[in-house]
């Protein structure tokens, strides 16, 4: 692969992943909006209401002993979510160009593969989430919803991008 190639697909990838994002977040809340209240309140007891971002932003901010206000502290949690988001599109772009196989379904088994590692894997290895069983059901339809809405919108925007000459 050409630098030019690489450099317009990291360029794509860092595009389809925060338009992406920004969907997957507005998708997310619509289906937050439609649970139950007692899912709700099941998973605001599991989480304590500190959610991936911010335990992340929590862990770095310990790692490397900085005392930030709770502005800052949610502003390096929305940095994260961002950059999680970004960065899965960056992969999935360079992912696609190297096998078409990757984008089957028009992003959906991205989707359907980034949330099962991130959401329900590494979150939990690294002390992000608690154990999948600990949360109502609703909220693993919901992340895998959002993540299946993310990979779509990756796929569709790339489509787009590689169309246009960056």
């Amino acid at each position: 692969m050409k630098t030019e190639d690489f450099a317009g697909d990291v360029l794509k990838g860092a595009v389809a992943g925060a338009v992406a994002t920004w969907v997957m977040g507005r998708a997310t809340t619509w289906f937050w909006e439609h649970e139950s209240v007692a899912s709700q309140a099941k998973y605001k007891e599991v989480t304590g209401e500190k959610y991936v971002p911010e335990r992340a932003a929590e862990k770095l901010e310990n790692l490397v002993g900085l005392h930030r206000s709770k502005e800052q502290h949610q502003t390096l949690a929305q940095v994260n979510h961002w950059a999680v988001g970004i960065g899965a599109g960056i992969a999935y772009s360079l992912l696609k160009r190297q096998n078409k196989l990757v984008s089957t379904g028009r992003g959906l088994l991205f989707g359907a593969a980034f949330s099962a590692l991130f959401d329900e894997g590494l979150t939990v290895l690294t002390g992000l989430a608690e154990p999948p069983q600990k949360y109502p059901w609703q909220a693993h339809t919901r992340g895998l919803f959002g993540h299946l809405v993310y990979g779509a919108i990756a796929d569709a925007t790339l489509n787009v991008l590689e169309n246009t000459k960056l």
